[in-house]
């Protein structure tokens, strides 16, 4: 056992010529590993900055040894995407693999970690791909599985809808396709007790029968609310539509806090409740974020994102969870048919700015769309396709991840405008 000097909850351990102070998180362990003079443990334990970095180098050796990442002067590469991963998103993968329990969960730790830089990579401005991820760390940003950044804006009701039934039908309709059911077998009534419901059962007399399901859904503009921008209120803003703004007459200086762009941010930007008094939250692809303002916390600028929910807030005054699953399928598999809608018809007069919007070698790119193309056709055919109960779905999401990783191991490897700074 190594000896030490114990003073409260601070620790002073002796190791040979060595001396490492602290206090522990978990006294129990830390206990186990002083006894067994496990010298890298007990350095985790008591300054884990400072165990970090005296393993990082041999972890990054490890991960070298995927297929789907080399190591390059020091630098870490994912697949055959020609930028070296920015330092803190390499910290983040190296800690997911010095906690991983299973090759399994390590892969899954950091899918939203190689998704999002896969997209990262396509963005043509050198300052996003650099800083967003810092960014993205400060903002408290989430990061979904396909990669897509869960962010929030404030915005104006400019028509009012029924959003009681637009929220019921929008949520029935996800949970019904989770659960591979067909939403062509439901229908959305009112029941006597003014309570909306999603059933197959035949309904009563008394009840107000809005329709089928799928119906409703493929039609939800009827009962959806618009919104629009603070500053000029020309915007038209509705859910499960992209809000896009021309790139190029969009500001990439990082210096300018407030300028021309669509802004987005993470919880504070929409607390602080500027440009508008109705929240609601966003996908944002990172290949779409045109200026990480380097002076400002809390929002960013992007060329587009999409309007997927409104925020509602718990009784402690946090935002309530919001299930991502199906809207970024939908978002991703649009931005994959964007992108080659850009390659193959680069000339298209739809398609102006063509593979000039898209950074570094077309090959690359190709590749990447393509790889990322068959790993959401994989999952949408777990969540979608298969006649399986939930718990199966469930089951066959873990070996998604695994057929992700068998798979990357063969793969070479991502209106006139208004001036409106409040956008």
């Amino acid at each position: 056992m190594f000896n030490f000097i114990k003073l409260g909850d601070q620790y002073t351990v002796f190791v040979g010529d060595k001396i490492y102070e602290g206090t522990p998180e978990d006294q129990s362990a830390f206990i186990v590993d002083l006894h067994n003079e496990n010298e890298d443990l007990v350095i985790k334990h008591l300054s884990p900055e400072r165990y970090f970095e005296s393993v990082k180098n041999k972890i990054l050796e490890s991960i070298a040894q995927f297929d789907e990442f080399s190591l390059e002067n020091g630098y870490l590469f994912y697949k055959n995407i020609p930028y070296a991963l920015p330092d803190l998103l390499v910290d983040k993968i190296v800690k997911a693999y010095d906690g991983h329990q299973s090759l399994l969960q390590f892969v899954k730790d950091i899918t939203p970690y190689t998704n999002f830089w896969g997209w990262c990579a396509l963005n043509p401005n050198v300052h996003s791909r650099k800083q967003l991820f810092n960014f993205l760390d400060r903002a408290g940003i989430q990061i979904t599985k396909d990669g897509m950044l869960v962010c929030y804006r404030n915005v104006n009701v400019k028509q009012e809808g029924d959003l009681e039934l637009t929220e019921f039908v929008s949520q029935q309709y996800t949970r019904i396709k989770k659960w591979n059911s067909s939403p062509k077998d439901y229908i959305i009534l009112r029941d006597s007790s003014g309570n909306l419901q999603c059933t197959t059962v035949t309904p009563s007399n008394n009840d107000i029968v809005y329709g089928n399901l799928q119906g409703l859904y493929d039609n939800i503009d009827r009962f959806e609310s618009v919104f629009t921008d603070n500053y000029t209120g020309k915007f038209r803003i509705e859910l499960n539509k992209p809000v896009v703004m021309d790139r190029e007459k969009c500001d990439p200086d990082p210096d300018s806090d407030c300028s021309h762009g669509l802004h987005v941010g993470g919880a504070s930007f929409l607390r602080s409740g500027d440009f508008g008094n109705k929240p609601i939250a966003v996908l944002v692809n990172p290949m779409n974020v045109v200026a990480v303002p380097a002076y400002n916390q809390w929002k960013m600028r992007v060329c587009e994102y999409m309007p997927f929910a409104i925020v509602e807030y718990d009784e402690d005054n946090n935002i309530r969870p919001i299930d991502t699953e199906v809207i970024e399928f939908d978002y991703s598999k649009y931005s994959i048919d964007e992108l080659y809608s850009a390659i193959d018809y680069p000339h298209d007069p739809d398609h102006a700015d063509g593979i000039s919007a898209i950074a570094g070698d077309k090959n690359v790119y190709l590749n990447f769309v393509d790889n990322m193309r068959e790993l959401i056709d994989k999952r949408v055919t777990y969540l979608f396709k298969q006649q399986v109960n939930y718990t199966t779905i469930q089951n066959e999401e873990d070996n998604y991840y695994t057929d992700e990783y068998d798979y990357d191991e063969d793969a070479d490897v991502n209106e006139e405008w208004v001036y409106d700074d409040t956008m």
